[in-house]
């Protein structure tokens, strides 16, 4: 994998995160609860955006890098990271569903709630802060090993 195609990949899940924290706020801003699921998920989305960019900005100059840092690392090891991130907001792009037009324009609060209905399908919210918080260590974790 090349270097513009590993910032490419990072760009991109950079961009989903963004794209998930967009389709909560809304939901995240009415809850009451701020101990929610919601507002926990909304949060630790929020704390990838971090790693994610360290690690672009050093994959990105990986000429700098002394090769004694890079030897560190193989590269299978940095696109299993970048996989496990596509799979990982894929499934949270699922478990988030954009409140229906009809709720979302009328006078009332809805339910914010009813935006993670991926409980319905088996997916467990618990599991997938576990691999939010494993995929933001992994990342902070070869993003270290390049600074070092």
């Amino acid at each position: 994998m090349e270097p513009l195609q590993i910032g490419a990949a990072i760009t991109g899940l950079a961009a989903a995160v963004s794209n998930l924290r967009q389709r909560l706020a809304p939901c995240v801003d009415r809850s009451s609860d701020r101990q929610s699921t919601m507002c926990d998920l909304y949060s630790k989305l929020g704390d990838m955006t971090e790693p994610l960019l360290a690690l672009k900005g050093l994959l990105g100059e990986a000429e700098f890098v002394p090769d004694e840092r890079t030897d560190r690392i193989q590269v299978d090891h940095i696109i299993a990271v970048l996989t496990e991130g596509v799979l990982l907001f894929s499934l949270l792009q699922d478990f988030i569903v954009p409140t229906p037009p009809s709720q979302s324009s009328s006078s009332e609060n809805p339910d914010p709630h009813s935006l993670l209905s991926g409980q319905s399908r088996g997916i467990i919210p618990g599991q997938l802060m576990a691999r939010l918080c494993a995929y933001k260590r992994c990342a902070w974790l070869i993003a270290t090993t390049l600074n070092m």
